[in-house]
């Protein structure tokens, strides 16, 4: 993996492009590879222009272990580029106040002035990873849940339940929402449960999963806190 490679121009160090680009002109060149696994030897050191571009190889298992070594040295990798370090923006920043209004952001009330500034610059800095719709939630494949369920567990399906005007209004609206973000998908699955709705602080309606019956053929993991 190419992103665990220092490299040196003619003693001074090298830059790297915003394509995850390495490249430098000079005849003199210096690689210094870093002890981490999986790095090829296969680099163009002819005269001239010299890249080297930025991949993952090897099989699944490989890749993550390259990528969390990474992490641990402070390397740019696929899944945490460069842009991912960041200092905090400068507090006379003039769109902070502007955009944690539009983000309808709430702080609580028992921190001091300074404290919710810190907490402002914070968000600020990294409002790009802060959504504002469903559909501006990106898909992530860095966690995998699973339920296991017992040795020939029948499978638990849920009768229909008949829900009032308000809630099938919510239902008709948000799950569209959440199926065209892909956060849900149709299932033919045997398995299912049932859901019912609470009402939230603002009076707005909140849904809950009752998942009580598919409990009964879980296998659960107990973690005793000791």
């Amino acid at each position: 993996m190419v992103n665990a490679l220092e490299f040196k121009e003619g003693g001074r160090a090298g830059t790297r492009r915003k394509d995850n680009m390495l490249e430098f002109q000079d005849d003199e060149r210096v690689f210094d590879e870093v002890e981490a696994p999986g790095i090829p030897e296969e680099y163009n050191k002819g005269n001239g222009a010299c890249m080297a571009e930025l991949q993952v190889f090897g099989d699944e298992a490989e890749a993550a272990e390259i990528e969390a070594y990474g992490r641990i040295l402070e390397f740019p990798t696929a899944r945490w580029p460069p842009s991912y370090r960041r200092q905090l923006i400068d507090s006379s920043a003039i769109g902070i106040p502007t955009w944690f209004v539009s983000a309808k952001i709430a702080l609580g009330e028992q921190l001091t002035e300074e404290q919710k500034w810190t907490v402002k610059q914070l968000l600020f800095t990294w409002k790009d990873i802060f959504a504002s719709s469903l559909e501006e939630m990106p898909i992530t494949d860095l966690v995998e849940h699973r339920i296991p369920v017992y040795p020939r567990s029948w499978s638990i399906h849920a009768k229909e339940k008949i829900y009032t005007w308000e809630e099938q209004d919510w239902l008709d609206k948000h799950l569209l929402e959440m199926e065209k973000a892909v956060i849900i998908a149709r299932s033919e699955s045997p398995w299912s449960h049932c859901t019912k709705f609470v009402y939230k602080k603002d009076s707005g309606l909140q849904m809950v999963h009752m998942f009580f019956l598919i409990n009964q053929a879980t296998i659960l993991s107990n973690y005793p806190m000791k």
